[in-house]
């Protein structure tokens, strides 16, 4: 089923689309002309639609704005659970080649938090989901590394270093010993990403869990001929993953 999900993240790369209208105009360039110059047409239209950003950013904002709020007072929670896909791959046990992608909020602010609350227990999710895993260590192995280099007490902290999935970071973050779900804990992912991650966590047990969402990508101001095709293909990889995410989850729900 894992393998399943990941091939149809395929499906949530807009160039995807745009390489499939190429193929078929090539392939039916001499059976069906117009056809063919049709679909490649198409594809150039469709590269230059995607850069348009108002339209993905509306959607992401939405997605955003669900939990865009975190809680006023945290002294009440126990600790935080920190969703990987952050530490890019490795399999360096130096700190200096330990990086952070676009999603480093989800590390920082916690790091940040500590200070006026230095007893949160920290949870580190993250195993390895790619296809084929291109890093030899998960990426709480590279967490832990980083996480030490921030000076962070390996006392705060625990690693789950088997998941794959938003829904596997819940199930397996649950199981880590010393960990009582039903206490109050902060999950900390990318805003975008909470809706989808807080319905995992609950379905999962998690009853009294909250966001503390970051790293959000939208603009409440975006001009409707805002126009930037490597922002608008990254806004538009967040909503076809996310509502993807949604489908396969409802999809596994009824099977």
């Amino acid at each position: 089923m894992f393998a399943i999900s990941k091939t149809l993240g395929l499906l949530t790369e807009p160039l995807a689309y745009v390489a499939l209208l190429i193929i078929a105009g090539l392939a039916f360039g001499r059976s069906v002309p117009r056809l063919s110059r049709a679909a490649l047409v198409a594809s150039v239209a469709l590269l230059i639609a995607v850069g348009f950003e108002a339209v993905p950013n509306a959607i992401v904002n939405r997605l955003e704005s669900s939990y865009a709020v975190a809680p006023q007072d945290i002294s009440t929670h126990v600790g935080i659970v920190i969703l990987g896909g952050v530490l890019l791959p490795g399999d360096s046990d130096n700190a200096r080649d330990i990086g952070l992608n676009e999603a480093a909020e989800r590390v920082v602010v916690p790091v940040a938090l500590l200070r006026s609350f230095p007893r949160l227990k920290i949870i580190f999710s993250g195993g390895d989901g790619e296809r084929r895993s291109r890093a030899p260590q998960p990426e709480a192995d590279r967490a832990r590394v980083f996480f030490n280099a921030m000076g962070v007490s390996p006392d705060l902290m625990t690693y789950e270093r088997e998941s794959r999935t938003t829904a596997e970071n819940a199930a397996f973050s649950a199981r880590l010993p010393g960990v009582n779900k039903s206490e109050p804990w902060l999950l900390v992912t990318s805003a975008w990403h909470m809706p989808r991650s807080l319905a995992a966590f609950h379905k999962a047990g998690w009853s009294n869990i909250a966001a503390l969402p970051v790293d959000f990508r939208s603009r409440a101001d975006m001009p409707m001929l805002s126009y930037s095709l490597d922002r608008g293909l990254s806004l538009w990889r967040i909503v076809l993953h996310e509502y993807a995410g949604y489908v396969w989850y409802r999809v596994n729900a009824v099977a």
